[in-house]
């Protein structure tokens, strides 16, 4: 080896004594009893042969002048056939060029290539046996040399004659590695791959396996929650056994002593839900749930963590009393007299509306008022009232109806005021009316007619009075103003006395 780079260094400074480098490696073929390496340079027409150089970890040598090239478009490629080599061995190459009038040109970099049938290369000493530190299986090898191998190939597969895929890639220094991704209780089959980056030749060694860790009990999984729906009890369950197979769901009767077994779930997932729809019939009742996780060894863990539950009863009963719906300025104020149940949801339909909606979000109400704030002028609504069962379940609805004025603006009760060393600062709330353009805020003192002392346009929602005397008291009020200029109800009136 010392002597190859030797030869190395020598054909490099004879290259650089020569001129700079002319010429390029293209590539090379091999084989037991030959050896072919190509140069291109992309200066068409100006070298007409080359200059074989060869050592073989000896000494250097020429093997002579060559007039052997191809063209491919601008570019023109040298090549040599070495057969005076033999097989398994390691050479060197270099390329000189020449012009038509003999005029030496930069001499391409030394390059190695090599006959095929290598080897010197194999593994020894493979086996692999459990590794109690991380209950993995320790893999451990040798390699007979690692002269021109960058890296070993680890490739894994639970069946010795079927596919083996790979694992991981270590340096070829490295004589061990601990496959942890293994489940308990099953055999892997192991081949170990390295390749020479100088030859391009591939060696693997004979398959090897061993067991993985021994049976063990699985860990425990937490049961997250558990709650009534109405398709059931809803239970979600948090697992951490990394060889799972299956979840399993129990229940027990307050006072039992023993669980009852529910149902299982399949699979690896981190996060369980069962629907438990037999416990509907159980209402009226506290029960308790847990679960337990089941391993690839067919092994099952201790219980969970025990979540009480209280059933109640499913179906709402029928709404039975009365239900009114009255506008009053831009509102529609709803209130029943029947509190029999406990919570309660509205549906509001619009009279050529594509389909209801539920008011609040859709969430239980509690009581027996509701305010709805969002009607618009000229409309026709019907609302249904809903009682709620304990799990949600609505029954049968009762229905109030209720239209909206239309050619009543909507006004702004939404003005505030207050007082700052730059004047009163008013602002003021959106409002949904369409046919609202703009809005007039109106002032005035006691004896003194209102008067406008601002417009706002839709976008707008404050304005600053710099006019306010210090220490004076003004009212304001705001009207909105369709667009022919007709104006509506005066809104909140607020009192501000000025700085």
């Amino acid at each position: 080896m010392k002597n190859i780079i030797a030869i190395y260094i020598l054909l490099c400074s004879i290259a650089a004594q020569a001129q700079k480098p002319e010429l390029r490696f293209y590539k090379s073929e091999s084989g037991k009893n030959f050896i072919t390496v190509e140069f291109y340079t992309t200066e068409k027409g100006k070298y007409n042969q080359v200059d074989v150089i060869r050592t073989d970890g000896e000494k250097a040598k020429s093997l002579g002048k060559y007039y052997q090239r191809y063209q491919r478009g601008d570019t023109t490629i040298f090549f040599y056939t070495d057969t005076v080599v033999k097989p398994s061995h390691l050479y060197q190459y270099a390329f000189i060029p020449y012009t038509p009038d003999g005029k030496k040109g930069g001499a391409g970099e030394p390059v190695f290539a090599a006959t095929k049938v290598f080897t010197a290369y194999y593994f020894a000493n493979t086996g692999a046996q459990p590794d109690a530190k991380s209950q993995g299986v320790k893999l451990h090898w040798r390699l007979s040399s690692i002269d021109n191998i960058k890296a070993v190939q680890i490739f894994k597969s639970e069946d010795m004659e079927g596919q083996y895929t790979l694992l991981t890639t270590v340096p070829s220094t490295d004589t061990s590695y601990t496959d942890e991704l293994i489940a308990p209780d099953r055999i892997y089959y192991y081949k170990l791959s390295a390749r020479n980056f100088i030859t391009l030749e591939t060696f693997e060694s004979a398959a090897f396996f061993d067991r993985g860790m021994p049976v063990q009990k699985p860990l425990a999984p937490t049961l997250q929650s558990v709650t009534q729906t109405e398709k059931g009890i809803r239970a979600d369950v948090r697992t951490f056994e990394p060889y799972l197979a299956s979840v399993k769901l129990y229940r027990k009767r307050d006072g039992d002593s023993t669980y009852q077994f529910v149902a299982a779930a399949s699979g690896a997932d981190s996060l369980v839900t069962f629907t438990d729809s037999a416990a509907l019939s159980l209402a009226g009742s506290n029960y308790t749930y847990a679960a337990r996780t089941e391993n690839l060894s067919m092994m099952v863990s201790e219980l969970s963590n025990e979540v009480e539950l209280y059933i109640g009863k499913s179906g709402a009963d029928d709404y039975a009393g009365t239900f009114n719906a009255v506008y009053d300025n831009t509102l529609v104020y709803l209130y029943w007299d029947n509190v029999d149940n406990t919570r309660y949801k509205i549906q509001r339909i619009e009279e050529g509306a594509r389909k209801p909606e539920w008011l609040n979000d859709g969430q239980g109400l509690v009581g027996n008022r509701f305010t709805d704030t969002t009607v618009l002028p000229g409309k026709n609504y019907e609302y249904l009232l809903f009682g709620l069962s304990e799990i949600g379940e609505t029954g049968k609805e009762i229905s109030a109806v209720v239209s909206t004025p239309e050619d009543e603006l909507i006004t702004n009760g939404t003005l505030q005021g207050m007082a700052t060393d730059k004047g009163i600062v008013l602002q003021w709330g959106a409002i949904i009316d369409p046919r609202v353009a703009k809005q007039k805020l109106y002032r005035y003192q006691p004896e003194v007619a209102p008067v406008v002392v601002y417009t706002a346009v839709q976008s707008t929602d404050n304005y600053i009075d710099t006019t306010a005397k210090g220490g004076e008291l003004y009212r304001y009020f705001m009207v909105s103003v369709d667009s022919k200029g007709t104006e509506g109800k005066a809104g909140n009136e607020i009192a501000v006395r000025a700085r």
